[in-house]
């Protein structure tokens, strides 16, 4: 958590937590990037080993171009923290 807190206040602001998010997703898409072409493509989203499991990874290509960009994984990423919120399971 204090990793999050950018601005040492102690609390950790919306801001801040979008920031981390977008960091994890950064991290992640390097790691999924199978190929290492700089693109995370359906297909190696598809075939991720460990947690990173979508039921389409197809829809998280938003705007359809053939890679998943680090914007699309982070609202993926909260989509699902989201719902798993909202349906009680623990994160």
């Amino acid at each position: 958590m204090a990793r999050m807190d950018l601005d040492g206040d102690g609390k950790i602001s919306d801001d801040e937590r979008a920031a981390a998010l977008k960091q994890r997703a950064t991290t992640m898409r390097t790691k999924l990037d199978a190929n290492g072409d700089g693109k995370l493509t359906a297909d190696e989203l598809a075939t991720a080993q460990g947690r990173m499991k979508f039921d389409d990874p197809a829809a998280l290509d938003t705007n359809k171009d053939g890679d998943i960009s680090v914007d699309e994984l982070a609202a993926a990423m909260q989509a699902r923290r989201d719902a798993m919120k909202t349906d009680g399971a623990a994160p």
